[in-house]
């Protein structure tokens, strides 16, 4: 098992971090997951906490 480096675990895209993924994965009425569905791609599947 590869350990990644806390830079890498930041969500980037074009080389940049993406604000609006680290909203949806990090907001506290949110419980939230990336899932890989491809290798080039994800999606963020969240579901809202009552």
């Amino acid at each position: 098992m590869n350990v990644a480096e806390p830079a890498r675990l930041t969500p980037r895209y074009g080389g940049e971090v993406d604000e609006l993924r680290l909203f949806y994965l990090t907001h506290p009425l949110l419980r939230a997951a990336e899932i890989l569905t491809a290798p080039s791609a994800s999606a963020v599947v969240a579901s809202r906490i009552p």
